[in-house]
Formats: C-alpha cells, structure tokens, sequence
C-alpha cells in the first residue's frame, strides 16, 4: 500500500503541491511590485507574510533546479480535468489573480500532463485557475508537463485545493464522492484532501444525502459546514420538499443572491413544522364513564365523544346546540 509521500514522488515531489497552491484570496507569489497598485477584491490578500512568499518562490526555484523544465504552452491547447472541483467561481478572485499575472508575471508554474485522448493537447492537473487568467490576458502560461495517470492527476488536483484551504465542506464532500464514483482508492481520496479515513468517510456520506441539484443550485455555501448539509439533506427528502426546492431555487429573486443566502432560504424554507400540538384533556362524568376528549389550541376547540362509553351523548349534544349557543349568547351579554 503506497504512502502519502509516494504519490507526492510520481507527482514531482512534496514541495510541487506547496509551489502550485495559492493563497485564500488569489495572488501570484511575486517579487516586490513594480507599482503599489492595489487589486480590487484582494483587499487582505497584499497581507501574505514575506516568509510564505520567500517559501512558494524557492519551491518554484527548486523544481527547475531539480530538473523540472517550465515551458510556455498556447491556453488554448490546454483542457480543464475531468473532476470538476468547484461549484462556482469567484470572479472578484478571478479579476484579481488576472490582474497580478498581468502586472508581476505567472511566477509559478501550473502542472500538466499530455492529453491521454488527443495527442497534441494537453490537461490541467492544477492551476486552473492561472490557466483561466492567463487565457483571459491574452498571456502563454507557464507549466510543467509529467505523465500521469489518472489516479495521480486526481490526487494531485486535489492536494492544490487543500494546500489552499479555500474549498467549501460541500465542495470537499463532492470532490471526494466523484473521486469515488471514478474508482479512486480511499487511500488516495485520503491523500487528496489532506484528510484521515473517518472524514473521508463522512464527506462521502453527506454527497451522497443531499440530491445534487440542490447541492448545484446552492452553490458552495462556505458558512454551512457539515451539521447543516446534513440537517439539509434530512429535510430535503420527500415530495414536499422537491415541490418546494423546485418552486424556490426557479425563481430570479433566488438565483440573484449570495450561495450563503441560498443555502438559508432553502434551509428555512424547508424546516420542519414546528407547529404545536392542541391541548388534550379527557372529560369524565361523576359516575366515572371517560365521556369526551377536549382539544383546544388557539384557533379551535374540539370535542370528541366517545361513542362506545357513552352512546348517543353525541347526538343528544348536537339537538341542545341551538338552546346550548343561545344560553351562551345571553350569559354573554348579562357580563
């Protein structure tokens, strides 16, 4: 059974996953910049120690050092992975990781493997991101090319999104489950996401609860961890719920708000009736016989006789109502 440090080996090397991550908010590792141009959107993100930057450069130093050529491949010919991993993208995020490209240049290398389909082309195994910028600018990316197989390329895209801890429990939870559904070991599901086999096991679980186009049409609610994606699922079940999750996430008004704001309004909307019980009480005569059960709440009173221990009370009852309400009505006004 291989390690986690050998999938890292066939990948590169541990210190390829650290040199291809990036921060929560994205910024190229870079040198000092030229200007003090301030990216809209990555206000926190300038904040990086200088020990993390002086970290990612000598790891992109050390690839080339140790063999790993850099080249520069044409965006176009590169193809996304198979797994996709994120639910939406950020495009406050994306405008900003443009803009620092565009302005210091793509200091690390994204890494690639040759197409396994289309000879010619080639496949993300991380960095999708910088690919995207680099292709919007109009700018070659830089990569790293290594034959790897599919297991490798999973694990390895998976290893950049935990580097970076920057994916919601609900993405993680997908991202496991299709690494599963694609036949990928445990064992490598493990290595992917940094995590022990009981989590692993529990993000599965939760994927596998919560119908998937309801999981799409929320989005990656970072807030919601993984008690309210349970809680969600439970509630989700039944033809109530799809009606209800059907009519609400349709709608403009659900569509224009925030994936946090999503997951709430279908979370609220789908809580389950919370609405009291009436108050209960058995009526019974002097000489012992249980004769009614009165329920009352605050919109209703309701009696019940029971017809076995008492028959025919019922109609009797129902012959006195007129004499019953008019003796009521003229107490009613006497007070």
């Amino acid at each position: 059974m291989s390690s986690q440090k050998d999938l890292r080996r066939a990948m590169l090397g541990a210190g390829l996953a650290r040199a291809n991550s990036t921060p929560s908010v994205p910024v190229e590792p870079t040198l000092p910049p030229k200007s003090e141009r301030v990216v809209a959107g990555a206000i926190g993100a300038v904040s990086r120690s200088l020990d993390q930057f002086q970290n990612e450069l000598q790891t992109a130093q050390d690839l080339v050092a140790s063999g790993a050529a850099v080249i520069e491949l044409d965006p176009a010919d590169v193809d996304a992975s198979d797994l996709k991993d994120r639910l939406e993208i950020d495009s406050a995020d994306h405008r900003a990781l443009a803009n620092a490209i565009r302005d210091n240049g793509q200091q690390v290398p994204i890494l690639v493997r040759p197409h396994p389909q289309m000879p010619g082309r080639y496949q993300v195994a991380y960095g999708h991101r910088r690919l995207a910028a680099c292709s919007e600018i109009g700018f070659r990316v830089r990569a790293v090319v290594r034959k790897l197989t599919d297991r490798e390329l999973f694990v390895a895209q998976g290893q950049e999104n935990s580097a970076r801890r920057d994916l919601s429990f609900i993405e993680r939870a997908l991202f496991a489950h299709r690494l599963e559904e694609r036949g990928i070991d445990r064992e490598a599901i493990m290595s992917a996401l940094d995590v022990d086999k009981t989590e692993v096991s529990k993000l599965i679980s939760v994927a596998k609860a919560v119908p998937s186009d309801l999981v799409e049409a929320i989005g990656p609610a970072p807030k919601a961890g993984r008690p309210r994606w349970l809680a969600l699922a439970e509630r989700s079940s039944g033809e109530r719920a799809k009606k209800i999750t059907i009519s609400l996430t349709s709608s403009d008004d659900f569509r224009s708000r925030s994936t946090d704001e999503r997951f709430k309004l279908v979370f609220d909307a789908l809580a389950p009736n919370t609405k009291q019980k009436p108050e209960s009480q058995k009526w019974v005569a002097e000489d012992g016989v249980q004769v009614a059960r009165i329920e009352r709440d605050k919109t209703a009173c309701i009696l019940s006789i029971n017809e076995k221990s008492a028959p025919k009370f019922g109609q009797f009852l129902i012959d006195q109502l007129p004499a019953l309400y008019a003796a009521f009505k003229s107490e009613s006004e006497r007070h």
